[in-house]
């Protein structure tokens, strides 16, 4: 844009004045040093203008980047969440599993004990079979 400004306005002071295929008013048309105070005011003009356009998109830009790290942080924050969410609900089925294991042992446990005191009676009974047989035999 500025390029293109610049174009028109040094067309403007070779041509007397006239800017842009129409007239600047009476004292441009006039030419003269009024002419070229009145092209350097409309110059000064535009030249502020735009500057004040860069700084503006430049604050734009700068607060864009504000709110994106603003939004990556956000973002961050509930990942995090999540994550502590995550590991919460981990542990709480860690720990339901860990309880299950512990009863399934004591079951365990207590079923090696059936086993034996069954085995155990077996053996008595067996014994007890066996004095029968001898007993019967003699």
């Amino acid at each position: 844009m500025a390029t293109w400004m610049s174009r028109v306005l040094v067309a403007a002071l070779k041509d007397g004045g006239r800017l842009c295929h129409g007239y600047g008013g009476s004292i441009r048309e006039a030419g003269g040093s009024l002419g070229k105070r009145a092209v350097a005011k409309e110059e000064q003009y535009f030249w502020e203008q735009e500057r004040r356009q860069i700084l503006q998109l430049r604050e734009e830009l700068r607060k864009g980047r504000l709110d994106s790290k603003l939004q990556c942080k956000d973002q961050l924050e509930e990942m995090v969440t999540r994550q502590k969410e995550q590991i919460a609900e981990h542990q709480r089925r860690a720990q339901y599993h860990k309880e299950e294991m512990e009863m399934h042992r004591k079951e365990y446990e207590h079923h090696l004990e059936r086993i034996v005191y069954h085995n155990d009676k077996e053996q008595k009974l067996r014994e007890k079979m066996s004095k029968l047989r001898d007993d019967e035999e003699d």
